[in-house]
């Protein structure tokens, strides 16, 4: 038994561990760059090459990571329905917050090609961290599809504790209603990759979930 534990979890959860430290350092120290050097040179250094390094002996570690055509259009199919529910959401937050819907100041102070750029970008680092890397092997330890998902999702709300304080500068009323959400979308994705074992369709989830909190935040 302590050679499967060692074996399944010893590597996620020490790289659980390096990125909660690393990350949250480097979003608390001050730093500040563009949101594309952030995304797509910043955050694949740090959370994508050490996961590339552990897996890139494994057999097959490509489609270990969820890096695969099978299961493409279903899983477009779910992240679709499941993106649409996730706006719903947002907006009946948005409404009882501010008792209206008003995308005048959303729509103004975002750029949405670039946005859907960046978004693209934070995507594909963090699903294939998140679901390719650690929900795939949380699973294979557990066995059990709910605990993979509860134990990535927690892991995930840790993860943005940071951002929620220096980047978006919550209160902790906000703070703990956007880690909330944050929750509920690590369980839909967690969800989603479960049935398709598709990045991709991921991906596409965390783009039209950001675009829903973008138009109703």
């Amino acid at each position: 038994m302590a050679d499967i534990l060692n074996f399944k979890l010893k590597y996620p959860l020490l790289y659980s561990l390096y990125l909660i430290i690393v990350w949250t350092a480097y979003r608390l120290s001050g730093i500040t760059v563009p949101e594309a050097f952030d995304e797509f040179l910043v955050k694949p250094v740090i959370w994508l090459l050490p996961v590339i390094f552990l897996v890139k002996r494994q057999k097959n570690w490509v489609k270990s990571l969820g890096i695969t055509q099978a299961n493409l259009s279903p899983g477009i199919y779910l992240a679709v329905v499941l993106g649409l529910i996730f706006a719903v959401e947002a907006a009946g937050v948005a409404y009882i917050k501010r008792g209206g819907l008003d995308f005048s100041r959303s729509i103004a102070e975002r750029r949405y090609v670039y946005f859907l750029f960046i978004s693209l970008g934070t995507a594909v680092s963090q699903e294939l961290v998140f679901r390719g890397y650690l929900f795939n092997r949380f699973w294979g330890f557990f066995k059990k599809e709910i605990w993979a998902s509860l134990v990535t999702s927690l892991l995930w709300v840790i993860i943005h504790i940071p951002a929620s304080i220096a980047l978006l500068g919550y209160g902790s009323r906000d703070a703990v209603s956007f880690l909330l959400i944050v929750f509920l979308y690590s369980v839909g994705a967690c969800f989603i990759f479960a049935r398709t074992r598709n990045i991709f369709s991921t991906i596409l989830l965390f783009i039209l979930w950001e675009a829903s909190l973008v138009l109703f935040g």
